[in-house]
């Protein structure tokens, strides 16, 4: 038997090609709500990400599970191996970026708390500390002044290429030698983050970071919670 088919009107067509052209329109204006609400949580936030999921990121023979908010920079936040890793956290929480803490992220705050910590493998076989008696002793004037509680600010020959710095050390209550690198005068005070220390951590890892240097007076509280709030994040 020879079924009987309707051939298809034009009306039936341009009705089709109707409702097919508005679930088209409907599927684009929705990508693009959906890209434009991206992007424009994307420029709220100013490049800071405000997730907490980890990432893995491999460095050397080091692997790390690092919040994606801790990530300073937007193509790093991203699973991936690189050679050197940017982070910034708050003190003293040690957390990455939130919208409640915009204004210390942008530098638009009065309370200047935030830390630059650069993670890569160690080119050297000694961290700061370690190079104080061969590298820097040589280089400093005598006598230092008095710093924060524990610390002692020794400036620079003017021959050694450290223009404009102080070299802050002492020894910690376990009686390690701490040593930071901290440019002097209106510079230092004014600067973001005016202080700089690297430590050895991890498998080969050397740790920098860098503080304002109003918060040298938490040298000891804060090389020793650095240390620990990194070593976490290795696996």
């Amino acid at each position: 038997m020879i079924e009987n088919k309707i051939a298809p009107t034009a009306d039936s067509i341009m009705a089709r090609r109707l409702v097919m052209a508005a679930v088209l329109l409907a599927a684009v204006t929705a990508a693009v709500l959906g890209a434009g609400h991206r992007a424009g949580q994307a420029l709220s936030l100013g490049g800071h990400s405000d997730r907490t999921q980890p990432i893995e990121i491999v460095i050397g023979n080091n692997v790390l599970s690092v919040p994606e908010n801790m990530i300073r920079h937007e193509e790093q936040r991203r699973a991936a191996e690189y050679a050197g890793l940017e982070l910034y956290l708050r003190w003293p929480e040690l957390t990455g970026y939130s919208q409640g803490a915009t204004d210390i992220f942008n530098s638009q705050s009065d309370q200047r708390a935030l830390l630059f910590v650069t993670l890569e493998r160690a080119a050297m076989s000694r961290d700061m500390s370690g190079r104080y008696a061969s590298v820097y002793r040589p280089l400093l004037r005598e006598p230092g002044i008095a710093g924060p509680p524990g610390l002692t600010l020794r400036a620079f020959r003017p021959s050694a290429g450290y223009e404009n710095e102080l070299l802050a050390s002492g020894r910690t209550l376990e009686g390690e030698l701490y040593v930071a690198r901290c440019l002097a005068g209106v510079q230092g005070r004014q600067a973001m983050a005016g202080c700089e220390r690297d430590v050895h951590i991890g498998n080969g890892l050397s740790m920098t970071y860098r503080f304002p240097r109003e918060l040298l007076g938490y040298w000891q509280t804060m090389d020793r919670a650095l240390k620990k709030r990194i070593s976490h994040l290795i696996r």
